[in-house]
Formats: C-alpha cells, structure tokens, sequence
C-alpha cells in the first residue's frame, strides 16, 4: 500500500497546475531603434513608390541647405557627398534606378507667381560613381520611374489619357529576365494602373480604387504599400498584390506608448528589408486640430496583427527603411532628420 501511495503522488505532482505554471513564459516581441546620426537635413522627396536609400548601397539621398547629396552609412563615421548644388527656390524628388548605378532627379523650380523667364523644371540623371549629370528632360514631368526593364518612364502631361513615355532606353546591362515584367503604378488622375515597359509601354487601369498614394514596394517585388486618402481609418493602409488585389489591411488600433486610449489614424511609410513589417507613425493631433502633437512610430507585421511600438525613436512623419544593413532614417517631428538601426527581438 505504501508504494501504491508514493506512486500515486507522483502521478499527481506531475499533473499539478502549479508545475505547468511555472514552464517559461512566451517573450514578448519588441522592436527597438539606436541612433547613430542626427542633423537637421531632410530626407529626399520621391517619385511614386522610390525609396530615398539606394537599393544596392547604403546611400541616403538628402535634400540639404546646399542643395542633393548622398550620405554614406558604410563609412565609418558615415560621409555625406554633395551631388548638386542649388539656389533657394528648388526641389528636388528623386528615384533610384534597380543596379543602384543612376539616380534620377526632377528639379523643381518653385518660384511663385511665375516670372517670365524662369527656368522650367528638369529631369535627370545622375551618375552616382562619378556624379556626372546627364539632361533627360524639359518640362512638366510626373510621376517617373524606373520600370523592370531598367527603363526610366514618365507622363509628360497630366491629362489621364495621355500614356507615359519612355524618357531613357534600358542600360546594356539591364537584366533581360525582367524586360516585360508588369507593375503597379499609382496615378493621380487615373488612381491604378497596371503598366508594361516598352517602346511604347502600355497601361491598363485597375478599377476599385479612389485617390490612391504608393509608398514603397516589397522585396520580393511582388506586393505594393499603398495609402489612400480616407476618413475612415480602417481604409487607410494597404498591401496589394501585382493584380491589385487587397491581401493585408494594415489599419486597426495602436497601443499608445505614453498610455491612454488606443490609437488609430495610422499612416504607413516604408516596408522593411526582410518584408515582415511595415513601418509608420500614428499621428495624434493638438487640442486644436491645426497641428500633429505626437507622431509615434510602429511596426506592423504583413502575417499576423502584430502592432509593436519602435521603442527609442523619436517622433516621426517620415520611416525610410534601407533594402538591407538594418538602417532606418526617420525625419523626427521637432528635431530634424535622424537616422540609425532598427531590430526586433522575441
């Protein structure tokens, strides 16, 4: 009997709740950010769905006081180099082309009221090696963009029924896998368009959609980030597929990081190197409505639900995530443009 008792409890320790309590806990996921950089530069603007980083470098194209430059995260502290110099007045938005070899650049005279006899605006290239400039075009120009086929194309005419035109041929060693591969554009007359590269290319409108705003492409080349214009703030964010079929809706409720009530009215920004998350802020406005007080940034997971805070940013409107190396530039709400690593943990 007494055996049969000491067996007995056994079998009940082992089955005790108290044992299963006590196995390790699942660790949360969390998502941090180091700063490595600050200055009071600003991230470059860019055409429709371009990335300010060089897609084969860690390059950052900035807008400065002194006009384009570039600045160089692989060195060690990172390096800034001018390309173009400018006088007050100018834009520029900008558009990196596949190999990482070009970037193209629209100059943007602002000036208003117009004057007679002020500059028009101009398109174009930009070596990046030797920073020699090479003229593409005269004129209103936009979008443009580098297509699959190594191609830069554009409209040089905002009326919707005017098709974009092939404004630099492929270079000779543009991958010959991807010549007529198809890809999403986002227009603002005409808010989708499927588009194929060619001489002339060709457009076919993707029906369903109103204003639409395309930030940034996957890796895989495959799905599109996009946002729209809507007052609903579970209609905002979007992944799409190269059909324009809707796969992720990005939208929901933010943990605030200071407490309180939920978040809501997010915005995405950039998609990260390895495609598992989204970045982007949740924009909280003064009592008054007339400005953005608070603009915490988020990862949001494309497979699952996941909203994690970037934990050590700042403030931000703009996240530009690097195609790789971990980098992340952020143009902070109050202190300029900053830049420095991201990581997520479990």
């Amino acid at each position: 009997m007494r055996q049969l008792a000491v067996i007995l409890l056994l079998l009940a320790t082992d089955l005790c709740p108290a044992r299963a309590a006590s196995a390790p806990a699942a660790r949360e996921t969390r998502a941090t950010f180091t700063s490595a950089i600050h200055s009071t530069d600003q991230i470059a603007n860019c055409s429709i769905g371009a990335s300010p980083w060089s897609p084969r470098a860690n390059l950052l194209a900035l807008a400065t006081s002194q006009g384009l430059a570039l600045l160089d995260m692989d060195t060690l502290p990172p390096r800034q180099r001018l390309l173009c110099t400018s006088a007050k007045l100018v834009q520029y938005k900008v558009a990196w082309s596949a190999d990482g070899r070009s970037l193209a650049c629209l100059m943007h005279f602002v000036a208003f009221p117009v004057r007679p006899g002020a500059p028009d605006d101009s398109l174009f290239f930009i070596d990046v090696a030797s920073g020699a400039r090479h003229f593409v075009h005269a004129g209103w120009v936009w979008p443009f963009f580098w297509a699959s086929d190594g191609g830069l194309y554009g409209w040089t005419s905002p009326r919707d029924e005017d098709a974009p035109i092939r404004l630099l041929a492929p270079a000779a060693h543009a991958p010959a896998s991807h010549l007529r591969e198809q890809t999403l554009i986002t227009h603002a007359v005409r808010p989708l368009l499927r588009f194929t590269p060619g001489d002339p290319p060709t457009v076919q409108a993707v029906e369903g959609f109103d204003m639409l705003f395309q930030r940034s492409g996957f890796p895989d080349g495959k799905r599109y980030l996009v946002s729209r214009m809507a007052s609903d703030p579970k209609e905002r964010n979007l992944v799409l597929d190269s059909t324009g079929k809707i796969l992720k809706h990005l939208d929901g409720k933010f943990p605030d990081p200071r407490g309180g009530r939920s978040l809501e009215y997010f915005s995405a920004c950039s998609v990260t190197s390895d495609g598992l998350y989204v970045g982007g802020f949740c924009e909280v406005d003064s009592p008054d409505g007339d400005n953005i007080a608070r603009a915490p940034v988020f990862l949001v997971a494309v497979e699952g639900d996941a909203r994690i805070p970037l934990l050590g940013a700042p403030d931000a409107t703009k996240i530009e995530f690097a195609s790789f190396g971990g980098w992340v530039a952020l143009q902070s709400l109050n202190d300029g443009l900053c830049v420095g690593r991201w990581r997520v943990t479990r």
